[in-house]
């Protein structure tokens, strides 16, 4: 008896179903006939009108493979009279058996051809929709429960060839879009809970132009959207976005853009993303006018403050976002930054109008939480407009709120390459004082082009340094650690292609600002070529015709400020054998450079000498010696206006000289012989020997053929020709080698050098036998005789 029971149950809903779907074919198969669709096309827009209280018209009503529903030509008008909605093909697809039940349940919408016209207008604040959303809820006059009669569980959402537009007087918006394709593949979608969860989202040959005339008021509404995605797919899709209070213009065109996420949850301030790829695409950003920040539309800290506040009032805690990001891949795009606040620059990098092209970025592992940041930079290249170029960058980055870590880190450029690490301390004070972050940067094994630093500061590019450098990349390393106001150099090397390098430590204050600069540096080793330190040097350096050494090796402490070098312990090798060292300080003095040197020693060959003075210094007349040492000081702005005290070690024997030079060959001083070779001095070695004694002088002229000369003369002991000679007195004068001379051995000195004696101011007095030595022969000195012979000659000429 149950088994026929159960039997017959059975028969009877096969019955039924098989009832049901015949219907469902005749329905279907009746919606294919002309008639038929006009009929159900016009019952379909009289429902609608009533209960939507707007004219609605419907073209056809049929079905087709896509959809079991489809209003061909569906239009809906606002209460203004205006287009609100029209679709040349309007498919949905519903639940046909909840039909039957009472209820419409559409999983599928697919609008071909269609239009969306949405406004709002003032005084009253009013949108041209706003009416049928109080129809679809509460019907013409009394409440309906929709709940139980539609449910709308849409599944997929079409749009092709679909145009918006959008004039809000509310909000201040203003927009039109053109869709070219839009497929949406929703997990969940219901609106009353703001429960927006989609799978895939896809859009293709699209624009969007928004222009906002009213900046955005705070949110009022605390509530806070969840929404999730786990694909975005933009192809071939241009944005355009502009503010005009705040005046600023955003521009994104998309060639390609995908984005995987794993989970995206507002709520518990979750982003997890799988992948974001970019590719041939570009996004540019202007600011048009000076306005305040605050004013900014586009402002990324206010709108995460401002989520962050919102998501904290629905949580009642502090927000803590952690946001991820397997891989993120940037090929072949641009950007563009303009503030047109400020000017542009002619040249260099202008970093108040960027543009970059063929950006190539690879970065994996990116994590943002708790304030910390990490990713793994694995590819980095870039071209601005400028002409700056990173061909390629990589390394470990870490940041937290102490620091930001760039770990074994190598950028490449067209001319330079660093590699080590590099670390930026925040500071973790609010004063003042404590608000400037701090750098530490470690090179190793890295070069620098000069062109690349010419980017940076174009003015370096009519440097002298540029031509002697410009082509040719130098190699660096060491660590550079501190701030703008106090920047530490450790063991800092450089060297240039050419065989210069430099080795040293120390500090540069108020780095930035060239007014108050100062430097204080320990040279450790500097080697140096001729060239490259006449390229390093100020123009004015030296003398006009003064010669380096080929080479030098420089070591010792210098201190440096805007007018001001000081050394210390400065010692400079030269390839010539030259020595120097000296303390002292080189200052700017009404644009001239003034020397000022309290410790100096010279050691230096004749010839090494010789090469280094400009032509002429010396003059013909004079013989340096083989070797010389100068100790002393020396105070000046050149070789024609300089004060020095020095004494002389040389091969000729010692001399002290205090020397005062003055502008148009002027001089004046005391020089003192101890011992001195003046004969091989004066290339007179057949008449004078060595010679002790103590000289002022004063004159004017660099050459004695055209020199004038007062001196006095103390002579301790002198040898003239076979003899010796002590305590000689002389006082005279040279005009352009006209000798005048006072003394009580004048006559003979003058006679036996050769020169003519034009006149004799006073005849000088017999030598004193006494002070004489015995073997000396006191007649062949007579000065008196010379006198007589030599004026005999003359009178007979």
């Amino acid at each position: 008896m149950g088994n026929k029971v159960v039997r017959r149950v059975l028969e009877i809903v096969l019955w039924l179903t098989g009832l049901l779907l015949l219907i469902t074919v005749t329905v279907l198969l009746l919606l294919q006939l002309q008639p038929v669709q006009q009929l159900a096309a016009e019952n379909a827009a009289a429902y609608l009108s009533g209960k939507l209280q707007a004219d609605v018209r419907v073209g056809r009503f049929t079905t087709d493979w896509k959809n079991s529903l489809v209003l061909k030509d569906f239009y809906l008008e606002d209460q203004q009279g205006d287009t609100l909605i029209y679709a040349g093909r309007l498919g949905l697809d519903l639940d046909m058996f909840g039909l039957f039940f009472g209820k419409v349940k559409v999983r599928d919408l697919r609008v071909d051809n269609g239009f969306l016209n949405i406004r709002s207008t003032l005084p009253d604040s009013a949108y041209n929709f706003g009416h049928l959303t109080k129809m679809v809820a509460h019907g013409p006059e009394k409440p309906v429960d929709t709940a139980a009669t539609s449910t709308l569980a849409l599944k997929f959402l079409t749009l092709t060839n679909f145009r918006v537009h959008v004039r809000d007087e509310v909000m201040g918006i203003y927009g039109k879009a053109k869709l070219g394709t839009l497929h949406v593949q929703l997990d969940q979608f219901d609106p009353s809970r703001k429960i927006y969860r989609t799978r895939q989202v896809k859009l293709e040959n699209s624009e969007v132009a928004f222009l906002q005339t009213r900046l955005p008021k705070p949110a009022t509404d605390t509530s806070v959207l969840r929404t999730s995605f786990r694909e975005i797919h933009f192809r071939n899709v241009k944005m355009n976005y502009r503010n005009s209070p705040a005046a600023q213009r955003l521009s994104m065109a998309f060639g390609n853009l995908q984005i995987l996420a794993n989970q995206i949850d507002l709520k518990n301030a979750r982003i997890d993303l799988k992948k974001l790829r970019l590719e041939n695409s570009s996004v540019a950003y202007f600011h048009d006018k000076r306005i305040p920040k605050t004013a900014l539309a586009i402002n990324p800290v206010r709108t995460a403050a401002r989520l962050d506040s919102l998501v904290q009032q629905v949580q009642q805690k502090p927000i803590n976002w952690i946001i991820s990001l397997e891989n993120l891949d940037i090929r072949k795009t641009g950007f563009h930054y303009g503030n047109y606040n400020t000017p542009v620059l002619p040249k260099g990098i202008d970093f108040n109008h960027l543009q970059f092209s063929g950006i190539n970025l690879k970065v994996d592992r990116v994590y943002y939480g708790q304030k910390v940041f990490s990713a793994e930079l694995k590819r980095l290249q870039l071209l601005e407009k400028s002409g700056f170029r990173v061909t390629g960058f990589k390394g470990d980055i870490k940041m937290d709120k102490t620091r930001l870590l760039l770990r074994d880190f190598d950028l490449q450029t067209s001319n330079s390459r660093l590699r080590e690490s590099f670390i930026l301390h925040f500071p973790q004070h609010k004063t003042k004082a404590d608000s400037t972050k701090t750098i530490d940067l470690v090179l190793r094994k890295s070069t620098v082009g000069y062109q690349d630093l010419v980017y940076f500061k174009p003015e370096l590019a009519t440097a002298r340094a540029f031509r002697q450098f410009g082509k040719k990349p130098f190699s660096v390393a060491g660590q550079i650690l501190g701030n703008t106001d106090l920047l530490t150099l450790k063991d800092l090397s450089l060297k240039a292609r050419s065989g210069s390098s430099v080795s040293c430590s120390g500090n540069i204050r108020n780095a930035t600002n060239e007014q108050i600069r100062k430097t204080n540096l320990q040279i450790n080793r500097m080697k140096v070529s001729r060239q490259d330190a006449l390229a390093l040097l100020l123009p004015d350096a030296f003398p006009k015709g003064f010669t380096l050494p080929a080479g030098m090796v420089i070591s010792g402490k210098i201190n440096s400020s805007d007018d001001r070098i000081g050394l210390q312990r400065f010692r400079v090798l030269g390839s010539n054998g030259i020595t120097f060292l000296a303390t002292g300080s080189v200052e700017k003095i009404s644009s001239r450079q003034q020397l000022n040197l309290s410790a100096l020693s010279l050691e230096t060959s004749r010839q090494a000498f010789l090469e280094m003075l400009p032509p002429g210094s010396i003059s013909p007349e004079i013989q340096l010696p083989d070797n010389m040492l100068f100790t002393g000081n020396f105070a000046g702005s050149s070789l024609e206006n300089f004060r020095t005290n020095q004494s002389l070690e040389s091969t000729y024997g010692k001399a002290k000289l205090d020397l005062k030079t003055s502008p148009n060959q002027q001089f004046s001083g005391i020089l003192e012989l101890i011992d001195f070779n003046l004969g091989k001095f004066l290339k007179q070695e057949k008449n004078l020997g060595s010679a002790t004694g103590t000289m002022e002088f004063r004159g004017k002229g660099h050459k004695i053929k055209t020199m004038e000369l007062h001196f006095k003369a103390r002579v301790k002991r002198i040898v003239y020709k076979r003899g010796v000679y002590s305590n000689i007195r002389l006082e005279g004068d040279l005009n352009k080698k006209i000798y005048q001379m006072n003394g009580n051995l004048a006559n003979a000195v003058v006679q036996n050098l050769g020169h003519k004696l034009k006149k004799l101011k006073k005849i000088p007095q017999k030598l004193n036998p006494a002070k004489i030595k015995p073997k000396e022969k006191l007649k062949k000195l007579n000065p008196l005789n010379l006198f007589k012979r030599k004026k005999k000659k003359e009178e007979q000429e």
